[in-house]
């Protein structure tokens, strides 16, 4: 708490884990006894100190004998591995001192104890110790009482350091570093003074309201707030009724509180002012209860309760759910911060009498025209719901959000394209049925004619075979063949026959009618597909809009490292596109904003000199064409120089001295494995990653690139891909009897082949063609199949660029063109060269989708493997961040910003989880959050400042305890700098940057 309170309870925490291990007879016994009272060793000290000092001086009591008898082992011994053994179990016992030493505030004696410890144990267990070098450490024990009791004295500071520097040890503490800690052991105990925090506000003001989300935020950490947030709050809310039924123990209360610390450093983060504030509050009673060992009365229990409630309502209206009632608020958070205010001025007190009377006085919402851009107002109208969301548009703010599962939507997506495949075999069943129905009407109708005949037929040769039957004999005498017709058999089998066709072709007419039905339904279901597809792929889009701020920042950074000056513009921001896509693409964006300051951009001097202005100008756009994505990415610095992009070539031997390439095809050289102007690395231009992971960026998204480059006028990097891999707009091509897909954005034009000339030259086969002269490769051999020549017989022709220029690739024939649902192929498919995806076709055909520009690179011999992503000189390995906090928002967030940074982010939940990642992986830099389970930031750091190996790491410590008692706490367990909650994105940056500065 901020308060006397706070660090009473602190200092009790430390006096709590110590009286443990030493027993309460031990404070009045021989530990306070040596002549001169602890409480008495200096008048300077305050009482927090003297209780400190005693505290670990019974402690020392109780090790000392131990320690003793490990020494004395080491001085006996005879045997090597015996010597070892007693030496670690007296590194132990001083460890565990200098543990308790460090979480009492003494980290200079803490450093002693610890240094005393590895000196210790890092002798060498052959040989047998010095006797001189026995006798000083039999003095250990006494000396370290003797600082105890007189801290201040400078006999007994020196004493105990003149041990670090025995000549007998490996490394003895030079002269220096021991006059450093003598130093620290005076200055230590001196400031151990108690501290009040800022002091705590009476009334809940208007500001403190406020929802809104800060604007720069980045979208997925405010997704992610929104999803983790009401979790949080339900947490707490179990485990506040836990222990306000009497269930819950101590446990239980500390859960609580980092519970409610998470929720305000995640709100602190996203600018949520209101949560942030009550979570703030509610943190400072559950930690004031956990210190004080305290159970909440009823009172205090409905107001805890009232106020996990509140937050719980809160992250409601973020979400959209429920409507922003600011009065309601404000008597929540009133009570909380009356009882906070309670406890501040009367500790335990507060707790024995009746809850505290609340006065609430309404909080007027400041009218429209004083509210800040973007702020949401509360409704008028009870009834309508309030946004306080902050969403990507105004369209959005009325709306409600349902929070579904990434894997869901995936899903739905997958479900969404077997169901248009379903609909797209059923439609093709259709059109059988309709070309067969449409046979059968034909057959029928020549069945008529032939019926016809036949009753032609008979009709006129029937006459002559009625006199034959004797049963007819008499009906002649009686009746004229022309006033009575006579049927045989004949008659008869004609007659049912014609009327068998008649109703074969009305069956038919109706089979008709139903199928045209069926054809209406078939387009409108085709039609509902569409739509639930493009619904579907709706809850994917992402606005541009949200990774611009990751972009500017990546430019400024940039530009602070370089000492350049650079602008950014985003033209596009609105446009709306699959996050996936996004997501995959934001790497190489990023990778080429800060190439293009690095590498394009010139210094203020430089650009001055050419009559440039000294701001360089940067702008990305992008586009939606149809079912394609345009990316633009220029800037107007020196562009390539495509004489050293030329000599860079043939000395790597891609290309010949002689050979005849355009700009266009000199500029793609960049785009090759290992390909670099540069003749050193740096951390800014490549980390790691260089121009051919953005050309591979590309081509995985299934896109094309243009580089355009103008030398001392500047650069364009153009990039267009499909919007989404859901579905793509094919050729289906045929290639020996084979039905192939071919991704129509790979195709820039298909012409028959007479409309131009095939000629063989040294150089292979050749297309001309009013569009230019292509190299002509035909499909049937890139795939690995027989084919004839190209000139043989009329053939289709597709043009297209690749990054070995402009090409030309015959097939067989080019059937149609359609749209195609993208199936994902199965993981026990291998992967193969240009085998892009697959798919079905309406009569159940697979067809794969081939990635044209992949087989032309294998068969050029582009990505040959020899061309090594970079020499093994130039090889650089990317900067690691190691990022501990136990809040997923906040590990999300500085993971974001570390990556936008040029850096590899890796996350621990808490210290012990960062220690096991130290063991597997790299670090260069640190990120710790100071409160966190099993293993908070201080000990950590204290920890890896212990240890020899991890000693100089650079550590950064971002929290929300903003006293000088914490920050002096940090900086004393060796934190190299303190950020507190919200912290500039930028001195971030600029920590990481610095700090790998110094370790490189």
């Amino acid at each position: 708490m901020a308060s006397v309170a706070e660090s009473e309870a602190d200092q009790e925490a430390v006096t709590a884990t110590l009286l443990e291990e030493a027993p309460a007879s031990d404070l009045s016994g021989p530990a306070a006894e040596p002549g001169v009272d602890a409480g008495a060793a200096s008048e300077d000290l305050s009482e927090e100190a003297v209780e400190l000092l005693a505290i670990l001086a019974s402690a020392v009591e109780e090790m000392g004998d131990e320690l003793a008898a490990r020494i004395e082992d080491i001085a006996h011994t005879g045997e090597p591995e015996c010597r070892h053994d007693a030496a670690l179990a007296a590194q132990e016992i001083l460890v565990c001192l200098a543990d308790a030493s460090s979480q009492a505030g003494f980290l200079a004696f803490s450093s002693v104890c610890a240094s005393l410890g590895y000196k210790i144990a890092a002798m060498p267990a052959e040989t047998a110790w010095a006797q001189a070098h026995v006798e000083a450490l039999r003095q250990l024990p006494e000396r370290v009482q003797a600082y105890l009791f007189d801290p201040l004295a400078e006999l007994t500071r020196e004493a105990l350091v003149e041990l670090l520097a025995l000549p007998h040890w490996t490394e003895p503490t030079t002269q220096g570093d021991a006059a450093e800690l003598v130093a620290g052991l005076f200055r230590e105990p001196l400031s151990l003074e108690t501290e009040k925090g800022p002091l705590r506000p009476e009334q809940i003001e208007a500001e403190d309201l406020a929802l809104d989300l800060a604007e720069d935020i980045d979208a997925a950490v405010v997704a992610s707030f929104r999803r983790e947030g009401p979790d949080l709050t339900n947490q707490l809310a179990i485990v506040l009724q836990k222990v306000i039924d009497g269930a819950g123990g101590e446990d239980d209360l500390r859960h609580a509180q980092r519970l409610a610390h998470t929720i305000k450093g995640s709100a602190n983060v996203c600018g949520v002012r209101a949560i942030a504030v009550l979570g703030h509050h509610l943190e400072d009673l559950l930690e004031f209860l956990t210190d004080e060992e305290l159970k909440p009365g009823p009172s205090l229990g409905d107001s805890l309760a009232a106020g996990a409630d509140g937050l719980a309502i809160m992250f409601d209206v973020l979400n959209g759910v429920e409507a922003y009632d600011p009065d309601a608020f404000q008597a929540i958070m009133q009570e909380v911060l009356d009882w906070a205010n309670r406890i501040d001025r009367e500790g335990k007190a507060a707790l024995a009498d009746a809850a505290p009377a609340v006065e609430i006085t309404p909080v007027e919402t400041p009218p429209e025209t004083e509210a800040e851009p973007g702020a949401d107002r509360a409704p008028e109208v009870a009834a309508e719901p309030a946004a306080q969301t902050a969403p990507a548009s105004e369209t959005d703010q009325d709306e409600a959000y349902l929070q579904v599962p990434a894997r869901t939507v995936e899903e739905l997506l997958r479900l969404v394209g077997e169901l248009s495949m379903a609909l797209s075999q059923s439609e093709e069943q259709l059109g059988r049925a309709q070309r067969t129905l449409r046979e059968a009407s034909e057959l029928d109708r020549r069945n008529l004619l032939h019926i016809a005949e036949l009753e032609k037929l008979v009709d006129l040769r029937g006459l002559g075979t009625r006199g034959g039957q004797h049963s007819s004999a008499e009906l002649e005498e009686r009746f004229d063949p022309i006033e009575l017709e006579q049927y045989n058999e004949m008659y008869i089998n004609t007659r049912r026959l014609n009327e068998g066709v008649s109703d074969v072709r009305e069956l038919t007419q109706t089979l008709d009618g139903t199928l045209r039905s069926m054809t209406e339904l078939s387009l409108q279901q085709v039609k509902l597909s569409q739509q639930l597809r493009q619904l579907t792929m709706g809850t994917r889009l992402v606005a541009v809009s949200s990774v611009v701020p990751r972009l500017q920042r990546a430019v400024r950074q940039t530009c602070r490292t370089t000492g350049k000056q650079a602008e950014l513009r985003v033209q596009g921001s609105d446009v709306r596109i699959d996050g996936d896509l996004l997501d995959r693409l934001m790497p190489a964006m990023m990778h080429m904003v800060r190439n293009a300051v690095d590498h394009g951009i010139e210094s203020p001097e430089e650009r001055e000199a050419a009559g440039k202005p000294r701001q360089g100008r940067m702008e990305v756009c992008f586009k939606q064409l149809g079912d394609q994505v345009e990316v633009t990415l220029s800037d107007d610095g020196r562009g390539l120089s495509l004489e050293r992009i030329r000599a860079k070539a043939i000395d790597k031997g891609l290309i010949d001295d002689g050979a005849d390439l355009t700009d266009q095809e000199l500029a793609m050289l960049t785009m090759r494995a290992g390909f670099s102007t540069r003749d050193q690395v740096t951390q800014i231009s490549g980390r790691g990653v260089g121009m051919d992971v953005v050309a591979s960026t590309i081509r995985s998204l299934n896109g094309t690139l243009e580089l355009d480059t103008e030398p001392g006028q500047g650069y364009r990097f153009t990039a267009r891909m499909p919007a989404s891999m859901l579905a793509l707009y094919c050729l289906l091509v045929q290639c020996n009897e084979q039905l192939l897909a071919i991704p129509a954005n790979e195709v820039r034009l298909a012409v028959l082949s007479d409309e131009g000339s095939v000629e063989e030259t040294r150089d292979g086969w050749i297309f001309e063609h009013e569009e230019g002269r292509f190299p002509l490769t035909q499909l049937n051999k890139l795939m690995g199949l027989p084919g004839r020549d190209p000139d043989c017989r009329r053939q289709v022709v597709l043009l297209m660029n690749t990054e070995v220029g402009e090409q030309a690739v015959m097939v067989d024939a080019l059937l149609e063109g359609r749209e195609l649902v993208v199936m994902r192929l199965s993981p026990l498919v291998p992967r193969i060269p240009g085998l892009l995806s697959a798919s079905i076709l309406g009569d159940g055909r697979v067809v794969p989708i081939v990635e044209l520009r992949a087989l032309i690179r294998v068969a050029s011999g582009a990505d040959l493997s020899h061309l090594a992503a970079q020499d093994a000189g130039e090889e650089v390995r990317p900067p690691t961040v190691l990022i501990v906090d136990d809040s997923l928002s906040m590990r999300r967030l500085l993971s974001r910003l570390a990556e936008d940074g040029g850096f590899r982010p890796l996350t621990a939940r808490d210290g012990m989880e960062a220690i096991q990642t130290l063991t597997r992986d790299a670090v260069d830099v640190l990120l710790v959050d100071m409160e966190m389970p099993q293993m908070n930031g201080l000990e950590l750091t204290a920890h890896l400042r212990s240890k020899p190996e991890t000693a100089s790491l650079p550590i950064a410590m971002i929290t929300s305890r903003s006293t000088e008692k914490h920050r002096r706490q940090a900086l004393q367990a060796g934190v190299d700098e303190y950020f507190v909650k919200p912290y500039r994105e930028d001195d971030v940056l600029d920590f990481l940057q610095q700090a790998l500065e110094q370790v490189s």
